[in-house]
């Protein structure tokens, strides 16, 4: 009857340091994920700061500042082509607020003259677009192809 005992215990004694040690390693990879997740509702928000203070402390990116642009960027196509110009918009300006490079900030601002254009904003869309017209600026010919479009629509619509 001892030997019984004995392995109960003993099994309840492995049960016990088995569900001890998941139990430990669950709440660390869920404090991780929250402090990813609020480094990335940041980032949204447009706080870099906070994202790469967070990301800095945690050493583990789950989306770069980049791939981040990318995802909103997306967003932001994929609601021009539902017609919901006003979401894409507030996308677009949520990405322009990130910390990207030039290619990066043309593509969004190109978006931003599109979208802008078809809301009928022609003086909006040549604004964003003038930049554009500057020299060695990455799309820059998508860029002076839409400004033409956009006069030659506002001259008929004239």
């Amino acid at each position: 009857m001892r030997l019984f005992y004995l392995i109960v215990m003993t099994i309840f004694a492995t049960l016990f340091l088995v569900t001890f040690f998941s139990y430990r390693s669950v709440k660390a990879d869920l404090k991780e994920c929250r402090a990813l997740l609020n480094a990335h509702k940041a980032l949204l928000e447009g706080d870099v700061e906070s994202f790469k203070r967070v990301v800095r402390s945690e050493r583990e990116v789950l989306y770069s500042i980049s791939e981040a642009f990318d995802i909103i960027l997306g967003r932001a196509t994929l609601e021009v082509e539902r017609g919901n110009y006003g979401n894409a918009l507030e996308y677009v300006e949520m990405a322009l607020k990130l910390p990207v490079d030039e290619k990066e900030k043309s593509e969004a601002l190109l978006l931003k003259g599109m979208i802008l254009y078809k809301m009928g904003d022609y003086k909006g869309a040549l604004n964003v677009l003038k930049y554009f017209e500057s020299e060695n600026v990455p799309n820059r010919k998508r860029g002076l192809r839409l400004i033409e479009e956009i006069r030659k629509t506002k001259e008929v619509k004239e």
